[in-house]
């Protein structure tokens, strides 16, 4: 019969796990804030896309025109449903009413013109343009990306202590969350962005560190599933703060995601213990009967080899550590570890030793690189990435343009949230399932059910006329939205005993720096293709379709590696 201390440690590995999951939920709501502050903000700090017109800018398509300005392009908006009399006219950097400019003597050339209430005409910022997208996308995701990575590899050898550095990057990106909210100029929210990203990248790697290390392979798919129900709950905050933004000044809103951030920074650090993740096995040491290595026994031993040698590397830090004594882990406050560990007496032997590991993670790299499954998990992970980064954060401009009597915030606050979740757990539950039974191979599987199956509802969103176009999201979030604790599941399959978080790091590397510069397609292309929606539904099935033939390959390859297995 387990005893109370046995119970108390099952129960704290799951709030260890509710608090990693809260500091991405704290990472989402600093990130996705700027899909309900980009137009107020756009407004006051000039920048992105713009249009003269006067009162609220509303209108079914947003087609036209760009001026000679690549920096602020100047959009008409045909159909537009506002009162037809009178008009404003764009003459170069001037908004004017269209009596106004037809009293002056001068002609002007290549006039844009929209239907206005009043003659009260001035530039209205639409907050999409390229601008927003490289805030959205590279200034964020790509370094939340470069970041990730070495942390991930410093995480992994043990160099660095993970509570301490959890609570120092989920302090510092509420810090800049705080002062993009305090920002002046566009270039200041830019650097502030950037800022944010590269700390976020950071504590998400040694978080998710934290998790690998409580939790076994055996019950990893759950465990990340639910981890990333951070995601769906800090996304959905974003609508909520839709509302927000009209009832207040949209610096409020930063104000209040760095004031969570920060809070949350300090239980982290009161709170969360240290663990050693060789406690948790590896995927060898499963139960399941039909669990065979998911990597080939070449590139298994060539894994051994060389992630041995950087294990040896801290030898005399890994013997000190077994000496650590069960009083000292349960009050980690009586004798604290540096921030970066010092394992020998010698500031010179660390520095080899630093460098020892980078170059053995060079060479994992690339041996990962050289595994097919990997590549192709890495590539079409990437690529999923990139649609749901689009998806994500054009579906408020979507409707704002298209529909701009919903609100929007009454129907994504809470479809985000519960369907997108539970849809996460749930993948993660049957991903689970059909690893016991058929091995990794089952992973794939429900991936590609999960693309398959969305990409008719996510084309029916664009082209459904409201309520069913909100109410088809439903299902959209609850089949595909599965997919990243599925996919990082699956790459943590092909990991060997404590690979697992550097594995993980290199994955979301991989998929930020791919992934991530892919919002910025959006704005060329919502010219070219006639508008916002097919812009966003030609490169979300191009995306989509594309990683249902990536994901194939790996597929196949398990399915055979199986079947070669079993004969």
């Amino acid at each position: 019969m387990p005893t109370m201390k046995t119970r108390c440690t099952r129960i704290y590995k799951y709030y260890v796990l509710l608090l990693m999951m809260a500091s991405l939920l704290s990472n989402q709501m600093c990130q996705f804030a700027l899909i309900a502050t980009i137009r107020s903000m756009s407004a006051e700090l000039k920048f992105g896309d713009k249009i003269c017109g006067t009162g609220e800018v509303m209108g079914e398509t947003l087609e036209g025109t760009k001026n000679n300005s690549m920096a602020d392009p100047v959009y008409v908006i045909p159909n537009s449903t506002l009162p037809v009399s009178p008009q404003c006219i764009a003459d170069g950097d001037m908004c004017l009413a269209d009596a106004l400019l037809k009293s002056n003597t001068t002609t002007s050339l290549n006039l844009n013109i929209t239907t206005a209430p009043s003659a009260q005409c001035k530039w209205r910022y639409m907050g999409t343009g390229v601008a927003f997208q490289v805030l959205a996308g590279p200034l964020f995701v790509v370094i939340f990306g470069c970041s990730h990575f070495p942390v991930g590899i410093l995480a992994h050898s043990g160099k660095i202590n993970p509570r301490l550095m959890s609570a120092v990057c989920i302090l510092l990106w509420s810090v800049f969350a705080i002062l993009t909210g305090s920002s002046r100029t566009f270039w200041q929210v830019a650097i502030t962005r950037l800022l944010m990203g590269a700390s976020a990248g950071a504590g998400m790697a040694v978080n998710l560190g934290i998790v690998a290390a409580y939790f076994p392979p055996k019950q990893m798919g759950k465990a990340l599933s639910f981890f990333n129900v951070g995601t769906y709950l800090g996304f959905s905050m974003a609508f909520l703060f839709v509302a927000l933004d009209r009832v207040t000044d949209w610096r409020n809103i930063y104000y209040l995601c760095g004031s969570v951030g920060a809070a949350l920074s300090l239980l982290v650090l009161a709170t969360v213990r240290n663990k050693d993740p060789q406690d948790t096995g590896n995927i060898s040491q499963s139960k399941s009967p039909e669990e065979d290595n998911p990597v080939s026994k070449t590139d298994q031993t060539q894994n051994d080899t060389l992630l041995s040698d950087l294990s040896k590397v801290n030898d005399n830090q890994n013997v000190k550590s077994e000496d650590v004594s069960d009083k000292e882990l349960q009050n980690p406050d009586e004798k604290e570890t540096p921030l970066v560990n010092k394992s020998t007496p010698e500031a010179k032997t660390d520095e080899q030793s630093l460098k020892n590991m980078f170059r053995d993670s060079a060479k994992l790299f690339w041996t990962m690189i050289r595994n097919p499954v990997l590549v192709a998990l890495f590539v079409g992970g990437a690529i999923r990435m990139g649609a749901g980064l689009i998806f994500g954060y054009n579906i408020n401009n979507f409707y704002f343009i298209y529909h701009p009597k919903i609100r929007v915030e009454k129907w994504l606050s809470w479809i985000i949230p519960v369907f997108g979740a539970s849809g996460a757990m749930a993948g993660g539950v049957l991903s689970d399932i059909m690893f016991k039974r058929i091995g990794p191979v089952g992973r794939l599987i429900i991936l590609l059910l999960s693309f398959v199956i969305s990409m008719p509802l996510i084309t029916a969103v664009f082209f459904t006329p409201p309520p069913w176009s909100q109410i088809l999201l439903i299902p959209v979030f609850f089949i595909s939205e599965s997919w990243i604790g599925v996919c990082v599941a699956a790459v943590v399959d092909q990991a060997h005993v404590t690979k697992g978080p550097a594995y993980i790091a290199i994955f979301q590397f991989v998929i930020m720096i791919i992934g991530g510069p892919m919002t910025v397609l959006v704005a060329p292309l919502s010219s070219g293709l006639h508008g916002l929606k097919y812009s966003l539904l030609f490169l979300m099935m191009l995306c989509l379709s594309l990683s249902i033939v990536i994901f194939s390959i790996p597929c196949f390859i398990l399915y055979k590696r199986r079947r070669t297995t079993e004969q």
